[in-house]
């Protein structure tokens, strides 16, 4: 089983064992048993030390359940100076507490240097965290690597017990196996012990001194200078059984070391190491009892029962990162670090999960496998992969040889182009692969282009252009080559091409350019040489435009060209829409909406709104709705109303520049004139002979408020003999009167016209009948 340090994750950097002590008393207590105890507004002097450890954050927090730091933040936070020594006051401490350093320097004790002020000093690193406890009543702390293992112990044991408890028992235990309270009793400096202090603290000081012999001789072993952090840690781990055999509770204890996982030594002799470091300052410590470490006092840590191995809830996925330079990538480049960071992994114990990896310092060009061990804090261990694919992803880069101008010799003129600056992050310039496109006949008369080309190990290119020109006596002659250009779409521009040219015998030139796309807004004048004009959205699509301008001497010419680029803005949202002509009283609902102009690639994907004015609810000849999503106009008739309006629609496509577009329509109901209708009584039947004038009047309907100023007239047919019939032509009276002893029946029609252009007339009809 693999067994690794404490910490949630891997903290890489240089170490030794911290020291930090808290203290008001002497920290003399060496009592096998915890006295629990509140005390008000506690006055707490501490030192941190290592040798005196300067500049370290000391963090005091509640112990939740298992022992492990409570709360969203500190109890207190103070920072050690340069003495090593920390000044703080609680209000209370009826309460276990959690003792936490992290960072600081301090002198290595172990350097074999007589002077002190010759020794190695050693930075830790911000997140080097060792712990310890703060007993509830006491008024002194320790943190060292013997608190923070006496601590990992307790918390070990807390379950079948409560971590008050487990902690009263580990105390009890560690009593007898170091002779002293490793929680209490403030260490002196492994270095210069004060000679009137109390004996267990300058004993202590040999413990830790011991130690830091301990980890100078793993660090040794696997031939580095200076002990890491981890082994730091691994050690703690190591000794949280009591026994300093590259074992503890769970199995081999293991720490990281250039990408592998390397076992702790299982012959570390912690008692001899203290005697060696005593030897090595007898002076200072001459008339202290060497302690001896009796590990035999303390009780096998019982088996927590948990086998179930965390699990991993996100392991980053095989990633690619760009090369630094020939050696790789740093493990420290944030797109390393950053992406093995995101590993997360859960214990269903529901404790912190340690989560460390194999990755190496450098990642060297290629693939490297990462191994991710996630431990519980019953040693339980689970595996992750992924790999880091590191790649030259950056192009050498190249300059190309200055531009040359050159006199021809011949039909086709060889020239010395000179050599272009190469340089690559990955690749050596003697590996670079550097080429042209030059043909090595020569150059004819003209503007020429050389495109230089260099390629790495990684296939990677780049290229660089070089201008060369081949002139004739008395040809034109190109002053300097023409620069690229931009211009803005819609914006006036104007390039005069003909100041990059001359002729030394001062003969006329003429010009030509080649390269606008169709649709352009510019215009080139081949005698002043002036491009100018309104850049078009051809212009812009088409862009950036590689053009070619041309100056002749009617006998010679030369030629250049450049990049044209036109900025590319927002086209105003055109449409066009058709007047609509309906006729009054018109039947259904009649939809008119715009038709979009053509749209751009760039600009399919706008949004645009329509609006009108005025509003087409108030309309009084007919009833309008407006969808200002689609721009379209839905009517329907009014009755009887007819009329004209001129409306202005406007879209809107939300740009910040030419977003809108308008265009006006006229929208009208059209007069339709209605019948003159009436109606009449129904048939007649009138006796032989009928007496008298019988006789009856049509009546209108009623008339549309338009055509109250119409003239009705009225006519009845046809001619009858067998009575005398007729009708008032203005008021529709019929009158009809017999004739002696005639009879008959016939179907008369009563019209009545006004005279109107469309429906002008209307006709009822009516059965005559004058019996026998």
């Amino acid at each position: 089983m693999i067994q690794l340090s404490q910490s949630t994750i891997l903290r890489a950097g240089l170490a030794g064992v911290l020291l930090a002590m808290a203290a008001c008393g002497d920290g003399e207590d060496s009592a096998g048993s915890v006295t629990i105890e509140s005390i008000t507004a506690l006055s707490i002097e501490g030192v941190a030390s290592k040798g005196p450890l300067a500049d370290a954050d000391i963090d005091l927090w509640p112990a939740d359940a298992v022992g492990q730091p409570s709360g969203p933040g500190s109890l207190l936070s103070t920072v050690t100076d340069g003495t090593g020594r920390w000044f703080a006051t609680l209000d209370t401490n009826a309460q276990l507490l959690i003792a936490t350093s992290r960072g600081g320097s301090y002198v290595d004790e172990s350097d074999s240097t007589p002077d002190p002020a010759l020794k190695r000093v050693v930075q830790l690193a911000a997140g080097d965290e060792l712990q310890g406890l703060v007993l509830s009543g006491s008024s002194t702390a320790a943190i060292n690597i013997i608190s923070q293992a006496m601590l990992t112990r307790a918390r070990f044991r807390t379950g079948p017990v409560s971590f008050p408890d487990a902690v009263d028992a580990v105390r009890s235990e560690a009593i007898q196996v170091f002779g002293f309270d490793i929680f209490t009793v403030l260490p002196q400096d492994p270095i210069a012990p004060d000679p009137a202090s109390p004996e267990v603290q300058r004993q202590y000081a040999l413990l830790l001194g011991g130690l830091a012999n301990v980890l100078n001789d793993i660090a040794v072993r696997n031939e580095i200078p200076v002990p890491t952090f981890s082994m730091v840690e691994a050690v703690s781990q190591d000794l949280s059984d009591c026994l300093l055999n590259g074992q503890d509770s769970a199995g081999t204890v293991f720490f990281p070391l250039n990408g592998n996982f390397i076992a702790l030594p299982d012959d570390l002799d912690l008692n001899g190491q203290i005697i060696r470091f005593r030897n090595n300052n007898f002076v200072v410590f001459s008339g202290t009892a060497v302690p001896v470490v009796d590990p035999t006092a303390c009780s096998v840590n019982p088996p927590s029962g948990d086998t179930i191995a965390p699990v991993f809830l996100q392991v980053p996925p095989p990633f690619t990162v760009a090369a630094s330079d020939a050696n790789g990538t740093l493990a420290a480049d944030p797109a390393i670090a950053g992406t093995l960071a995101q590993v997360q992994a859960v214990d269903d114990s529901g404790d912190p999960v340690q989560i460390i990896h194999d990755a190496p310092p450098i990642f060297a060009l290629g693939e490297t496998l990462v191994t991710f061990i996630a431990t519980d804090s019953s040693g339980n261990t689970s595996l992750a992969t992924t790999r880091v694919a590191v790649q030259d992803q950056v192009a050498p880069s190249i300059q190309a040889p200055a531009d040359i101008t050159q006199v021809r010799d011949g039909a086709l003129t060889v020239v010395n182009l000179g050599l272009p600056v190469v340089a690559d992050n990955v690749t050596t310039v003697g590996l670079l692969i550097v080429s042209n496109d030059a043909p090595a006949a020569g150059f004819p008369v003209g503007l020429h282009t050389v495109v230089w080309t260099v390629r790495d190990e990684a296939g990677l290119i780049s290229t660089a252009s070089q201008s060369l020109t081949i002139t004739t006596p008395n040809a034109p002659q190109l002053l300097q080559p023409v620069p690229d250009s931009t211009a803005t779409e819609g914006q006036f521009f104007s390039m005069n091409l003909a100041a990059f040219f001359s002729d030394s015998d001062g003969d006329l030139l003429s010009f030509a350019l080649f390269g606008l796309p169709a649709g352009s807004g510019l215009q080139f004048d081949p005698v002043s040489g002036i491009l100018s004009g309104f850049p078009s959205d051809s212009d812009a699509k088409s862009g950036p435009l590689n053009l070619t301008v041309s100056a002749s001497d009617l006998a010679e010419s030369v030629s250049d060209s450049f990049l044209f680029s036109v900025t590319d803005v927002n086209n105003p949202p055109a449409f066009s829409i058709a007047d609509l002509l309906l006729a009054e009283d018109f039947t259904g609902t009649v939809v008119r909406g715009v038709v979009p102009g053509p749209v751009t690639a760039d600009e399919s994907g706008q949004s645009v709104i329509y609006s009108i004015s005025p509003d087409p609810a108030l309309t009084g000849f007919a009833n309008l709705v407006f969808d200002p999503a689609g721009g379209t106009l839905s009517a329907t008739a009014a009755a009887n109303m007819n009329g004209s309006q001129i409306f202005t629609i406007t879209a809107d496509d939300g740009q910040a520049v030419n977003n809108t577009w308008q265009q006006n329509f006229l929208f009208t109901v059209a007069a339709i004139n209605d019948a003159p209708v009436f109606s009449i009584p129904g048939d007649v039947v009138l006796p032989l002979n009928f007496p008298g004038v019988v006789g009856f009047a049509v009546t209108p309907a009623a008339v549309n408020p338009d055509e109250t100023a119409q003239t009705v007239t009225y006519t009845i047919s046809p001619p009858i003999d067998f009575a005398a019939i007729s009708i008032d032509p203005n008021t529709g009276q019929v009158t009809i009167t017999h004739l002696p002893d005639l009879f008959g029946s016939q179907l008369m029609i009563i019209t009545a016209f006004d005279n109107g252009a469309e429906n002008p007339s209307h006709s009822e009809g009516f059965v005559l009948t004058v019996g026998p």
